[in-house]
């Protein structure tokens, strides 16, 4: 009888490790193959910034979704200045929020983030970052390679080494 317990604890136990590595590996695939979705933003000089307007020859895109309100996008801010070297000439940095100009710009000045090469900073007055790209809180970060398919997707806070891999 005891024998009989050990089986089905151990069958049991094979079990929940097979669906969590089933369910781990579906996860890493999740955002295999998909491709940057079309989107438009505003720059901060009211002019129009979509997928096109990323320069060719870039090898990566960060998209981080922020608001300046946010502890965690003040912190990422103020890396982003102490590392804008790293940033390279092959990668750019879109910083995408739905606050208004009057809260984003005190922000901007703080961060000294127009002092950034390949950092842009756009307004979402649409909530494009929920409906078409799914960021589901703030911060949000989608990392997307060289043919603009999705490499990494970071929920809070974003770690700036991963963009440098």
């Amino acid at each position: 009888m005891i024998k009989k317990g050990f089986l089905y604890g151990v069958v049991l136990m094979l079990a929940f490790i097979f669906v969590y590595v089933f369910l781990k590996v579906r996860h890493l695939n999740a955002h295999a193959n998909v491709d940057m979705p079309t989107f438009n933003f505003i720059t901060l000089d009211g002019l129009a910034f979509n997928q096109d307007s990323i320069p060719l020859g870039t090898k990566k895109v960060a998209i981080n979704h922020f608001d300046p309100e946010c502890n965690y996008c003040e912190k990422f801010s103020q890396d982003l200045y102490n590392k804008k070297n790293l940033i390279g000439s092959e990668r750019i940095i879109l910083m995408v929020t739905s606050a208004k100009a009057d809260m984003l710009n005190p922000f901007v000045e703080k961060y000294k983030l127009k002092q950034i090469p390949r950092v842009h900073i756009l307004m979402d007055t649409t909530y494009q970052m929920e409906t078409v790209f799914g960021s589901k809180s703030i911060p949000y970060t989608f990392i997307y390679g060289e043919q603009k398919k999705l490499l990494e997707k970071f929920a809070g806070e974003f770690d700036f080494n991963a963009f440098n891999r």
